[in-house]
């Protein structure tokens, strides 16, 4: 056992001896080793040890360098950024040419980084200057009709934007990334160390709270024959607040400056807690003023105190402005410099708002002038336009094409031309050009296309070919309806409508008009609508027409006849399409409207009205026509009643003899006599009298009679009651044989007694004594003198001795009405029976002998 524990001893210790053998040969090898490489080249033993420390290359080491080195990078980028307003292409990381006037202006010229960056230019246009602040120069002139407040549009081209600061301080840290890498490997690895490189990712956000940047650079390394890949990654946080200041003092409020003409950018505006602008419609915010609305927004008041932001605006010559924004120590730069941004808001023109009145750009007219019109009848143009740099304005008005100059000399931005002096000019187009100018020279201006056309004039009234009774004798339609406050119609009588309604407009396209005249009454029983003059066939601008029916376009009766007066109830009142007034009314409108329609949207509506009144007739007087139809042709001397035949006219002009002066109708019962025929005739036609009640139509008789007619009831301008006859003069008198009294119903008349009174005593030879007595039928037909008859005998004995009787007149009052000599009861001669009876043998008509034996004596 202990032989053992001996033996394992013993093997212990020669494993140490071992080791300690073995690590003498390691060592005594290395000190070979290094006295072998004493032996070696200088140059060689530099790329053996340049080999070895190549592989023992800390990865830890290059991202510490780099990241330190690229933040004095960042702080510098921050600070080249800050002094020009971004980079330019010949700086590291710029992508931007630098070209005076165009993207920037040169500030310092002595400063290498004194060029500074244009934040807001002006809108460059290829042809048309004036197409400003559309975003085209599309539909010139005109072009997008800008008109304040418009917020759909930039003022200019906005070119500094926080992608632009934060894409050139992206660029410029890749740029120096790879001098930072570069300088690291040859300053600590070697000299003759070759870097090549795929592709950088760079990662750069500004936050709130910083700048954060997160960046994979290949790379790969050549040394000694040897490459090496390594992947080396670059994340760091720099605590800056350089968003704050880009959106509190720069680059919000510059957007603002942009997109509203009157926003301010001021000092006094950023120190404010929100600004207020323009806008067409209501978004929040907002309330009315004028004709849109004024909007409040907020600004970044909170972070533009915070960072003690002071701000400068220095103007250049040319009106351009440098902002100038300095930041305390330790809020954009992590060191006790002083952090500076600038940039320049080129001078941009003013805006003038689009000058328009009812404009119609198809038909290449701005503004519309319709003469004498109250709203469209005169110049009267403010131009009125913003400078979205705050500058003052100026403003010119020049004429074109024989318009005349401004009457308005007080006020420069306004141009006046009175309706008097337009109405003196030429219908057509005109033109005015409009100007505004800043006080540095830029100008924006319209040439304002002026259409100045007709005037709507418009008028309607009524006439009728009439004339009334007045106190001091007739007065016609026209004269007195002249104020044209209410007209009085007849619904039986045409009324003419004369109309005037504007001559043709200058344009002859795009253009419209549509004129109406429509009636209603205040009983909305009747109403009708007419468009003219395709209704009615007008060749001009005025016209006349007649209702109902239309007939007449020339204000004459010439479409009217007997054939409408006589069957106007039968016909024209059944059809209702063209029998107008047709329903009695106190009110009524008559509407005579002009509407024309300019560029398809425009209306310009003038209208004029009348009231009516809807009568039953119209009470027509025509002194030498006294007398309504059929009757109408009978033509009387107006002075002395005198009849003078008859002489065709219209009906409706003769007297409307059934018409009351208050235009209402004669009522039947009221037995109005609307017609006495001038010329006595034999008619026949007194019932019971001269009419027998064997014979109802009247067919000739032998005394006088008048005839005449009443009123039916019903027609105002007719006579249709029946003819109606009466002893002429209310006596009895006997007609005559001529032509002309057969004519009229004269018959078998005897000679001696035509025109002598009935039953009456007769002078046949002129000695003033009269000697024949006629009788017969109606005391006409026969006469009875000394050697006919020999005496006339009073069968009734109803004479009185010693006195004169009177026969006609007995027979004019003696009822019934006497019609021969036996009703009469007296006779020609005395006969079988006569004895006793009173006779009258002299023919003196004093009945004082009697009859006997067949002899008076």
């Amino acid at each position: 056992m202990y032989k053992k524990r001996m033996d394992r001893t013993r093997s212990k210790k020669a494993q140490i001896t071992v080791f300690i053998i073995v690590g003498l040969i390691i060592l005594f090898s290395f000190i070979f080793v290094l006295n072998l490489s004493s032996n070696i080249q200088k140059g060689q033993l530099e790329e053996a040890k340049e080999g070895v420390l190549s592989k023992v290359f800390k990865k830890e080491a290059l991202r510490i360098f780099v990241e330190d080195c690229l933040t004095d990078e960042l702080e510098r980028g921050l600070i080249l950024i800050g002094k020009q307003g971004r980079l330019w292409s010949d700086q590291p990381g710029g992508t931007k040419n630098f070209v005076e006037g165009l993207s920037g202006k040169t500030y310092d010229p002595v400063d290498e980084e004194g060029r500074l960056f244009y934040g807001i230019t002006r809108e460059e246009y290829l042809f048309a200057e004036n197409a400003y602040p559309c975003d085209n120069e599309s539909s010139p002139p005109e072009f997008c009709q800008y008109d304040y407040p418009d917020t759909k549009l930039g003022f200019g081209k906005l070119e500094l934007k926080s992608s632009t600061l934060q894409n050139d301080l992206k660029n410029f840290l890749i740029n120096r990334t790879m001098w930072c890498v570069e300088n690291f490997t040859k300053s600590n690895i070697s000299s003759k160390a070759e870097i090549e490189t795929e592709e950088m990712t760079l990662d750069l956000k500004i936050t709130n709270d910083g700048i954060d940047i997160k960046a994979e650079y290949p790379l790969k390394l050549s040394l000694a024959g040897e490459e090496f890949f390594h992947l080396s990654n670059f994340d760091f946080f720099y605590p800056t607040k350089f968003k704050d200041l880009l959106e509190a003092a720069v680059v919000f409020p510059l957007s603002m400056d942009w997109k509203y003409v009157d926003f301010n950018y001021t000092r006094e505006t950023l120190g404010s807690s929100q600004f207020t602008y323009g806008n067409s419609v209501s978004i929040r915010d907002c309330g009315p003023f004028k004709d849109y609305f004024l909007c409040n927004l907020s600004l970044n008041l909170d972070k533009y105190e915070r960072l003690g932001v002071e701000m400068r605006i220095e103007s250049m010559p040319d009106g351009d402005n440098v902002f100038i924004f300095q930041s305390p120590s330790y809020t954009v730069l992590n060191n006790p410099e002083q952090f500076v941004y600038r940039f320049v808001r080129q001078n941009r023109p003013p805006a003038l708002d689009y000058i328009g009145r009812s404009g119609c750009p198809i038909a290449e007219y701005d503004y519309l002038i319709v003469k004498d019109d109250p709203e469209l009848g005169d110049i009267n143009i403010t131009a009125f336009a913003l400078d979205p740099d705050e500058d003052n304005l100026s403003y010119t008005f020049m004429p074109l094409m024989s318009l005349p100059v401004s009457e308005n000399f007080d006020q420069e931005d306004n141009f006046y031309i009175s309706n008097i002096t337009l109405k003196n000019l030429e219908k057509g187009k005109y033109n005015l050009l409009v100007n505004t100018t800043d006080e540095h020279g830029l100008s924006d201006w319209q040439e304002v296309r002026i259409l100045l056309d007709r005037p709507l004039e418009l008028n309607v009234s009524l006439d009728m070919p009439y004339n009334f009774s007045a106190e001091d004798g007739l007065i016609s339609y026209e004269n007195k309806y002249f104020s044209g406050e209410f007209y009085l119609v007849s619904k039986e009588d045409p009324i003419f409508i004369k109309v005037h309604f504007p001559e043709s407009s200058f344009l002859t396209s795009d253009y419209q008009h549509l004129i109406i005249l429509n009636y209603t009454n205040q009983e909305n029983t009747e109403n009708f609508e007419y468009a003219l003059p395709s209704d009615l066939n007008f060749d001009s601008n005025d016209g006349c027409f007649s209702l109902p029916g239309l007939k007449s376009t020339d204000c004459t009766l010439n479409g009217y006849s007997n054939n409408e007066i006589s069957k106007w109830e039968g016909e024209l009142l059944l059809n209702k399409l063209n029998n107008n007034f047709r329903e009695l009314t106190e009110y009524g409108e008559l509407n005579f409207s002009f509407s024309a329609k300019y560029c398809g949207y425009f209306d310009k509506t003038k209208s004029t009205q009348a009231i009516i009144k809807v009568k039953e007739c119209s009470p027509n007087k025509n002194p030498e026509h006294p007398y309504a139809f059929p009757y109408y042709k009978t033509k009387i001397d107006a002075i002395t009643g005198k009849y003078l035949g008859e002489e065709v006219i219209n009906p409706f002009l003769a007297t409307h003899s059934c018409c009351k002066n208050d235009w209402t109708i004669y009522t039947k019962e009221e037995n109005h006599e609307c017609y006495i025929n001038p010329k006595p005739g034999c008619y026949g036609g007194i019932p019971q009298y001269t009419l027998s009640d064997n014979q109802p139509i009247p067919s000739g008789g032998y005394v006088l009679e008048e005839e005449y007619a009443t009123c039916d009831g019903k027609r105002g301008n007719t006579c249709d009651g029946g003819k109606n006859y009466r002893l002429w003069n209310d006596e009895l008198v006997c007609g005559n044989n001529s032509k002309e009294m057969r004519d009229l119903g004269c018959v078998d008349i005897t000679k001696l007694c035509e025109n002598q009174k009935s039953w009456g005593y007769v002078d046949t030879n002129g000695d003033e004594k009269t000697d024949t007595w006629c009788h017969g039928k109606m005391g006409c037909t026969s006469f009875c003198d000394s050697t006919n008859g020999g005496a006339v005998v009073d069968r009734k004995s109803v004479t009185e001795k010693g006195k004169i009787k009177d026969l006609n007149y007995l027979a004019l009052t003696y009822y019934p009405k006497p019609t021969d000599d036996d009703s009469l009861g007296f006779g020609c001669g005395c006969k079988t029976g006569d004895n006793g009876k009173p006779c009258d043998n002299n023919f003196d008509g004093v009945f004082d002998k009697k009859c006997s034996n067949g002899v008076c004596g």
